[in-house]
């Protein structure tokens, strides 16, 4: 059991993470900018490459290289499960709710126009791959210690996993209102969704207690898997989920559903000093999935195992680790997952996200400075960010943006460049966390927030004034 979580850790340390960069939010020019709120607009129409228009780069976590690798004597890297690195040393640097989060995201369809004066139509067509995992600090402690050291009872609340799959085709519109309120502006976003692929698995507790006299696993969880290609494994002995496998022959649609984003701006142009001052808000991805009856698989823990002593013991040390080790392997798979009957279509509903932001234009257009707060809502963990950015524009056909995020585990500066030329190419390329300390094999020393973003597009149209 250690080494499949150590695994896992492991292996989504290295993924990455899919996100509109937000140092983008307040420039006029990015041409991605109606995805953070539908009420936005660019300059000038474009054609997204397929594949190019898009693509991101990012890793999210309150993990990193130096809080799961350590150096050793010899000179070589070791996993915080060596002997070397002491409990207080690996614990130390863990919070109380850790998370390794991935999202990737394709375009394939990425075009937006203006009709009429201020009418901008846009529509999009991708894909959306997103892993969210929820690990607690009783979970390290344990793989750490296990019952060598002071800890004998562990209760892990919240661990948990979930990833989602699905295809969507969306269309956007927005426009003035400046007859009903000077300076208002309104948008919203239609989404028809394909689900491909959805997994849920969490524990809302699990308790060991180790002990010499008695050892004792408990746990209460749910999880699922709905839409085809994946199929949960089971052992022999319990009847328990041990495993997932891939199926690639039942890939497909699983479900379908729809999403809404809604987003409005207001600025201040009354001739006083005020004037360039702007408020915005946005929700985004209301929606759910309606995955089919016949494509779902349901699992339940809710039980409870106990031992009270040990027998046939007689091989010294060796044996009573290798006996415990197999016990303990035994006393999880009766509490892990059994397969469970289910009915009717599943409902999944997709993770809200809410942006709000406050920025001012100055110097004839040419600057702008702004802070955004952004919220994340979805079943394992809710995510909250703020933002504050500086944005420069020397030439009609260039942006400068620097970023600095704070209250999301640690905070980070972030930068964005856009040169959008009247004809010829648009691009961009920026990020919203930069890490300047990296491992021979490219993963952050400290906290994985990093990112790279960019993207490349065709101008259509006229370019409005800024």
């Amino acid at each position: 059991m250690r080494k499949i979580l150590v695994g896992i850790l492991v292996l989504l340390s290295t993924l990455t993470v899919a996100a509109q960069p937000r140092t983008g939010y307040f420039v006029e020019s990015f041409t991605l900018n109606h995805r953070m709120n539908p009420s936005f607009a660019p300059r000038q129409g474009y054609v997204g490459i397929p594949v190019l228009s898009n693509i991101d780069l990012n890793i999210n976590s309150n993990l990193g290289a130096s809080t799961l690798l350590y150096p050793l004597d010899n000179g070589r890297l070791g996993l915080f499960l060596h002997p070397e690195v002491t409990s207080d040393e690996f614990l130390g640097q863990l919070s109380k709710q850790n998370y390794l989060d991935a999202v990737v995201g394709l375009d394939v369809i990425n075009v937006g126009f203006y009709t009429g004066k201020s009418s901008f139509w846009t529509l999009d067509a991708g894909v959306n791959i997103a892993v969210k995992t929820s690990l607690p600090y009783e979970l390290f402690q344990f793989l750490k210690e296990g019952m060598n050291g002071k800890q004998e009872f562990y209760q892990m609340d919240n661990l948990g996993a979930a990833a989602d799959v699905y295809g969507y085709v969306s269309l956007g519109y927005s426009s003035n209102l400046d007859k009903l309120v000077k300076g208002l502006r309104i948008g919203a976003k239609a989404k028809f969704l394909v689900g491909m692929m959805n997994v849920y698995a969490q524990y809302e507790t699990l308790n060991l207690s180790m002990s010499s006299q008695k050892w004792s696993v408990s746990g209460i969880g749910a999880g699922r898997i709905l839409g085809g290609g994946l199929n949960f494994t089971y052992d022999s002995e319990t009847g328990g989920v041990n495993g997932i496998e891939l199926d690639p022959s039942a890939l497909g649609v699983g479900g379908l559903g729809a999403a809404f984003d809604f987003g409005i701006q207001y600025r201040i142009s009354e001739g006083c000093i005020l004037d360039g001052l702007r408020f915005s808000a946005a929700v985004l991805d209301l929606g759910f999935i309606s995955y089919y009856a016949d494509k779902a698989t349901f699992v339940k823990s809710d039980g409870a195992v106990e031992y009270n002593g040990f027998e046939n013991i007689t091989d010294g040390e060796a044996a009573i680790n290798e006996q415990l080790d197999d016990l303990l392997n035994r006393a999880m798979g009766l509490v892990t997952f059994k397969k469970q009957e289910s009915e009717g279509d599943q409902m999944v509903y997709l993770s809200t996200k809410v942006n709000a932001g406050i920025d001012y234009t100055f110097l004839k257009n040419k600057m702008n400075v702004g802070i955004l707060y952004s919220g994340a809502y979805s079943k394992l963990r809710d995510k909250h960010e703020f933002m504050v950015s500086f944005n420069y524009a020397p030439k009609d056909w260039f942006d400068v943006a620097l970023s600095y995020s704070f209250m999301n585990t640690r905070s980070s500066l972030g930068w964005l460049l856009t040169f959008t030329p009247n004809k010829g190419m648009n691009f961009f390329i920026g990020s919203d966390y930069t890490a300047f300390k990296f491992t021979p094999q490219g993963i952050p020393v400290d906290k994985a927030f990093i990112g790279l973003n960019l993207g490349m597009s065709v101008p259509i149209g006229g370019k409005r004034a800024r």
